[in-house]
């Protein structure tokens, strides 16, 4: 799949980059499958992470668009302090 789509408009095209999305799941179960088969349906580029420091380390390198925590595991990883975390990743200095 590449990784720009063409919008045309009339005679002009315009491409559009992917929607780059962040799965972080602390198991590999039904619900992340769905979500994973979700993203790959939609022609989202989907990477997904198992901790939260793998999740922070896809995130520097890749700047994500969307990420999805589950929080259905809280003994796995504290989801709110990664919610938290991400923000500060994201700003860059000056």
């Amino acid at each position: 799949m590449s990784p720009l789509t063409e919008v045309q408009f009339g005679p002009m095209k315009l491409y559009e980059d992917q929607l780059q999305v962040l799965l972080v799941f602390a198991k590999d179960d039904a619900q992340s499958g769905s979500f994973t088969w979700a993203c790959e349906r939609a022609g989202f580029r989907c990477n997904v992470a198992r901790t939260p420091e793998a999740a922070l380390e896809s995130f520097q390198e890749k700047n994500h668009d969307l990420i999805l925590i589950d929080h259905r595991h809280a003994r796995c990883f504290d989801a709110e302090a990664l919610c938290r975390y991400v923000p500060f990743l994201s700003v860059t200095p000056a």
